[in-house]
């Protein structure tokens, strides 16, 4: 939910709350808040799944967030599921909350079946990448209560329709005493969880798995339930997967959802001292979106008057150095002033005698003086 630290919930609240949306710091602050620490509660946890019959569940957190040590079985889900229907019946209620309204703001709960499925009234969902999408689910008709639990899905949508199909095959199936029940069923064929990350949040869509242990190869959800139902459980998330791969699945939906009729939540001991505060804290949200915005405008102006006064700086040491040039040339004018360049020397070309003798003119003899006699 993103609560402030320090923030106080009734136990009510956050029940509805984790309910509902699966906040994981209510679902810690529960945890401290009954066993003291996270540690504490995960020992009352396990204490707890021993005393009702859960064989195959490791608890280390509240929330169910991705720990290697910590798992459970579809079995072991169902046996929870019956012992909080059979031992807190007055808490039936918490199961079914359609959605919870905070404030202004309206969540609606994750499980796809209540408000679309005929007598959906609870219970549970839960996704993490290693473990799928997951639900465990009940719904009444005539009086009836069937609980289903389906696991390691790889869409919200697939897991809905499965659970849909089986809520059908049981209502459909008639009770008696030669029935299995839950404790006569087998405890899982794994000894470890398979890890579906690959699968679910890896980037790669389902393998499609025609035959194999488990596999479920049938075209219509009829078939592909009985033969659910007769075949031993899934020995790799590769097969796991293989019911949901088929065609008649994904091109399968529920119908739209009834109109959510949310249940109000709020912080603090009472309605009232949680309007107060859900107040205080919208307008602390605004105080500080306020300062915010003001504290980023004063850093852009800082930055904008910081460029202004470097390009000032840079202007006027531009114009000392131009000053002090001007100086200096008038100190020494002699060396400042530098002849001006001779202009270039131009030098004619004679023409080409003529190559032929007999165009030149012949020059006549010089004459010679010769002495005179005494």
């Amino acid at each position: 939910m993103g609560f402030r630290p320090g923030t106080q919930l009734t136990l009510d609240n956050a029940l509805k709350i984790i309910m509902v949306k699966s906040a994981n710091d209510v679902s810690w602050a529960i945890g401290e808040s009954l066993g003291g620490s996270v540690e504490g509660f995960a020992d009352m946890m396990n204490e707890t799944s021993r005393r009702i019959g859960m064989h195959e569940s490791r608890w280390y957190n509240p929330n169910g967030l991705p720990d290697p040590r910590q798992w459970t079985s579809a079995r072991d889900m169902a046996v929870l599921a019956r012992a909080l229907m059979r031992d807190f019946p007055q808490n039936r209620d918490l199961f079914s909350i359609p959605a919870i309204q905070f404030g202004k703001a309206v969540m609606a709960n994750h499980n796809g079946l209540l408000g679309r499925y005929a007598g959906a009234d609870g219970m549970k969902t839960g996704f993490i990448c290693s473990g799928g999408f997951n639900v465990v689910a009940s719904a009444t008709r005539n009086g009836r209560r069937i609980i289903a639990v389906v696991m390691g899905q790889p869409s919200a949508r697939e897991r809905d329709l499965k659970t849909a199909d089986l809520f059908d095959y049981a209502f459909g199936q008639s009770t008696g005493w030669t029935s299995q029940n839950l404790d006569a069923l087998p405890a899982s064929v794994s000894a470890t969880p398979p890890d579906m990350r690959p699968y679910i949040c890896g980037g790669r869509k389902a393998p499609a798995i025609d035959e194999g242990p488990g596999a479920i190869a049938g075209n219509g959800a009829e078939g592909a339930i009985a033969q659910f139902m007769g075949q031993t459980a899934a020995t790799s998330p590769a097969a796991a997967m293989a019911a949901f791969s088929t065609a008649a699945v994904r091109n399968r939906a529920l119908p739209p959802r009834a109109p959510l009729q949310p249940i109000a939540v709020w912080i603090g001991r009472s309605p009232a001292e949680g309007q107060t505060l859900l107040a205080e804290q919208e307008n602390a949200a605004k105080t500080a979106a306020a300062e915010a915005r003001a504290a980023k405008l004063e850093a852009a102006k800082a930055k904008r008057e910081a460029a202004q006064e470097a390009r000032a700086a840079k202007l006027a040491q531009a114009k000392e150095r131009a000053a002090e040039a001007r100086a200096n040339a008038a100190a020494n004018p002699r060396r400042s002033r530098s002849p001006p360049p001779s202009p270039p020397r131009r030098h004619r070309r004679r023409p080409p005698a003529s190559r032929n003798p007999a165009s030149r003119r012949a020059r006549p003899p010089t004459p010679l003086r010769l002495p005179t006699p005494p």
